[in-house]
This record gives C-alpha cells, sequence and structure tokens, in this order.
C-alpha cells in the first residue's frame, strides 16, 4: 500500500475488518472457540476436581 509495507491504507495490516460479504466465517469461528474453550474449561476443572480428591485422600 502507501509505504509499500505490507500494514494497509491505516497501519494496521491488510483487509481489516469483514470485507467482501465474509464477515459470517468471522462470526462462526468466533461461535465455535467460544464453543472448544467452554469445552476445555470443562475438563481442566474437572481433572482439578480430581486432584483435589486424591489430595484429600493422601
Amino acid at each position: 500500500m502507501p509505504r509499500r509495507d505490507g500494514t494497509g491504507p491505516i497501519g494496521m495490516g491488510p483487509r481489516r475488518g469483514r470485507g467482501r460479504g465474509l464477515g459470517f466465517c468471522n462470526t462462526f469461528k468466533t461461535t465455535n472457540e467460544k464453543d472448544l474453550l467452554s469445552k476445555e474449561k470443562e475438563i481442566l476443572e474437572n481433572k482439578l476436581n480430581i486432584i483435589n480428591n486424591k489430595l484429600k485422600n493422601l
């Protein structure tokens, strides 16, 4: 772009924002990421509960 350094016209990288009607992909990715993180949190909480129970029994 202006300085040919790949930062775009505002200096914040190429093609920031939704652009070209592909905004739904970003929403899907966010929802999917949220679901994955929620599942990972649940797994980690379960592991922590198992560890706490083992510590109580020692």
